[in-house]
């Protein structure tokens, strides 16, 4: 299955059949967009847009998040024209900021069943759906922790979800492994633990066996 990146940022796939099968049912890939002017003889818009419409007039396309388009070229599903897979790294590494640790909370949470999109308007990286968002809400807004993480963003990022039903989970790339912790509106300020009025939180993240795993800390500012 073929996709092309335009203007080295935003990759797409076209085609009727193609964006179906990435698309349509269970694993909901992209965003379908009207793209450039012409004529398009096989509408994924179906009745949505009748003979005469002036959406007729564009292209329809497959629009990827960058994570998307590595997990699919990562397993043989789609090919970027003109790019194999070291100069697609390399091109995704410069496009997103901490792209791996991103890349590897992506591939987890897409291993445990979840449908992942962009997560921009909740200040997360992520939101994490049971199914395709047309028939249901996010479950979880996931943010990746890369670097000191503030109380202060948790608490703000924690009641905003809370708001729109949902819960915050934190994740952190440790060694190559996904680490998670759930957090709510009730989260409270980490204590003081030095004498110095230095504040760490230090909470055991989720673990998935009893195998003791490294904790998430979360800085009291």
């Amino acid at each position: 299955m073929k996709a092309e990146l335009l203007g080295g940022e935003c990759c797409v796939v076209r085609g009727r059949e193609a964006i179906s099968t990435l698309h349509d049912g269970r694993e909901c890939f992209g965003t379908v967009k009207l793209g450039e002017r012409g004529v398009d003889d096989a509408s994924v818009f179906g009745e949505a847009f009748p003979e005469g419409s002036p959406a007729r007039e564009y292209r329809v396309e497959l629009r990827l998040m960058v994570e998307e388009e590595i997990y699919l070229a990562t397993r043989n599903r789609i090919e970027v024209l003109g790019l194999d897979r070291e100069a697609h790294w390399a091109s995704a590494l410069r496009r997103v900021e901490n792209f791996d640790s991103k890349y590897q909370v992506y591939d987890h949470m897409r291993s445990k069943g979840y449908v992942v999109k962009n997560g921009i308007q909740f200040g997360v990286e992520y939101l994490l759906y049971r199914g395709s968002p047309d028939d249901f809400h996010a479950e979880y807004c996931c943010l990746v922790k890369i670097g000191d993480l503030s109380w202060k963003r948790v608490k703000t990022i924690a009641r905003l979800a809370q708001d729109v039903r949902k819960r915050l989970v934190i994740c952190e790339v440790h060694r190559g492994k996904v680490f998670e912790m759930i957090v709510d509106d009730s989260f409270q300020r980490p204590p003081d633990v030095i004498a110095s009025a230095k504040r760490k939180f230090r909470n055991q993240s989720i673990a998935e066996t009893a195998r003791k795993r490294p904790k998430i800390t979360i800085s009291s500012s």
